[in-house]
């Protein structure tokens, strides 16, 4: 968490649907990018604001294979008190 982030002290409630399923990600390039936006959600919302990040099971079009596969959805949610 950067300078910024802590020093609005924000409320994070993580919602995280249950049985997910597994994707192949760049475990390392998820991370950063992940971070990257939490801390973008934290500096954009207002001090005392609540940031809640979550996931949930989805699925995208390929349309070029003509068919549907499994993704995740990832989403943040900002409420500025």
């Amino acid at each position: 968490m950067d300078i910024v982030a802590r020093a609005q002290k924000p409320s994070i409630q993580l919602e995280i649907e249950p049985d997910l399923p597994e994707i192949s990600v760049d475990e390392n390039r998820i991370e950063q990018i992940l971070s990257n936006l939490v801390n973008s959600a934290i500096k954009y919302n207002r001090e005392g604001g609540t940031v809640t990040p979550w996931a949930t099971k989805n699925t995208m079009v390929d349309d070029l294979a003509k068919k549907e596969t499994a993704c995740i959805q990832i989403a943040f949610h900002l409420r500025q008190t």
